[in-house]
């Protein structure tokens, strides 16, 4: 049986897998980095091999990646944290070598359609989804529908938050996930006990569950960001709730009272941030559906 698959490419890994039945069944995790690759076609053609060498006839294709991507034409338009795949045409890529239907989206709203499929996101009202990990993405969910705008609404973690501040790989400053992503995370970490290159966001999250001052104060430092960016979402879209996804999503315990302390000095919107289920295959299964029709 022809199968629906799914691949979420994001800032550090692609997850390739497929639909069967109720289930997501994850086939493969790569490096998506350009640096393993030897150029930005060699990623996609790589990923079209995997599929094939386990399903020589897909019934169709549903690609989340991090970035500007233009829908209707299925092209990366551009991606801060993933360099050098700027303006790549997937769709064409991966139908040339599939022969299937292929959908490209970005992966935030790839992650939210899994959510909203799942019923974690309910279907009526105006919702938010922000997904924080490698950077911030986000999608607009109104009755249970992404709204796109243009086409390219979501890019929450882009908004500034510091006119003069930090540079961001996209071009601008100050943008919201220089100061509340993972890799600010590690940051924060890192400026009170010096850099190393081994610690990780779970290690982190270990130390702080343990009680450790120093993560515990990093969590501090990044739920202050991160309510701040909150704080600017309600004031733009006054939802009826905000989802909080991605890698740490896990770790909202250790964020959310300084994040909703710093949220109820900026807003007169009720706080009702929560975080969501979620697994490293989400985001992959959020594309499967997106490209087997059953999300339209």
């Amino acid at each position: 049986m022809n199968k629906h698959w799914g691949v979420d490419v994001g800032g550090t890994t692609a997850v390739i897998g497929y639909l069967s039945g109720d289930e997501f069944i994850t086939e493969e995790i790569i490096p998506s980095k350009q640096s393993s690759h030897q150029s930005e076609t060699s990623l996609f053609s790589y990923i079209s091999k995997i599929i094939l060498s386990a399903d020589p006839a897909p019934a169709t294709l549903g690609v989340g990646i991090a970035g500007l991507v233009d829908r209707t034409n299925g092209i990366l338009i551009t991606s801060p944290n993933l360099r050098g795949y700027e303006n790549t045409a997937i769709r064409d890529i991966f139908r040339n070598s599939l022969n299937c239907p292929v959908i490209v989206d970005n992966d935030a709203n790839s992650f939210a359609a899994c959510i909203i499929a799942s019923g974690e996101i309910p279907a009526d009202g105006l919702r938010l989804m922000v997904t924080v990990g490698t950077g911030i993405g986000g999608a607009i969910i109104l009755n249970g529908r992404i709204v796109y705008g243009t086409g390219y609404a979501g890019e929450f973690g882009h908004a500034a938050i510091m006119a003069e501040g930090k540079f961001c790989k996209c071009g601008s400053r100050g943008c919201w996930e220089l100061y509340a992503s993972k890799d600010a995370l590690l940051e924060y970490y890192g400026n009170k006990v010096g850099h190393n290159p081994d610690i990780s966001t779970a290690k982190i999250c270990s130390l702080a569950d343990s009680g450790n001052a120093d993560a515990v104060s990093a969590f501090e430092e990044i739920g202050y960001w991160m309510g701040i960016g909150l704080a600017n979402l309600a004031a733009c879209f006054s939802p009826d709730s905000i989802a909080l996804g991605g890698g740490l999503a896990g770790a909202f315990r250790h964020l959310a009272a300084s994040a909703e302390s710093e949220y109820v000095k900026r807003t007169q919107i009720p706080w009702n941030v929560t975080p969501v289920k979620r697994t490293d295959s989400t985001g992959a299964e959020g594309a499967a559906i997106i490209g087997s029709g059953a999300f339209n």
